[in-house]
């Protein structure tokens, strides 16, 4: 038996690294010419948008409202988080942050980025990737009751 929330769960961790693999493989495309395709534009648009919602998320933790908006901002946040290296302050996540999104807002728009921006937010979207596979992995394998008999798992 599943916990209620598992599917939404699963769904959102799935379509979470699509996503990030769709940025890997237009960064990798562009990572020959220095250039993203006309065609991979809108992956960077979303990618613009992902990284704004990590800024108001970022947010959140000054001014913590419950609403839709502050919930779904607050959790790509926590993806940025675990997508990011540790590199010490709060300040140099945020910069951190704001140079990926400027990279990407410069792909999505004049399509050109220089090679060491352009690998950096390719870095970034990789390791969101493995983080967002050990995320669903381990979805799958929380699952009372496999390998056990259900009355040894049973709550009650």
């Amino acid at each position: 038996m599943r916990p209620e929330s598992w599917f939404d769960e699963l769904t959102k961790s799935f379509a979470d690294g699509f996503f990030a693999d769709a940025v890997i493989l237009a960064l990798a495309k562009a990572g020959r010419s220095g250039r993203v395709d006309a065609a991979d534009q809108p992956v960077m648009a979303e990618v613009v948008s992902f990284l704004e919602n990590v800024l108001k998320g970022y947010g959140w933790i000054d001014n913590p409202r419950m609403n839709e908006e502050t919930a779904t901002n607050a959790s790509f946040f926590q993806q940025a988080v675990r997508a990011t290296v540790p590199v010490g302050t709060t300040g140099s996540f945020l910069q951190q942050i704001e140079q990926l999104k400027t990279t990407a807002d410069a792909l999505a728009r004049t399509r050109a980025a220089e090679p060491k921006r352009l690998s950096e937010l390719r870095k970034f979207f990789v390791n969101h990737s493995t983080m967002e596979m050990e995320r669903t992995e381990s979805l799958f394998g929380n699952r009372v009751g496999v390998e056990t008999a259900a009355w040894m798992t049973a709550r009650g």
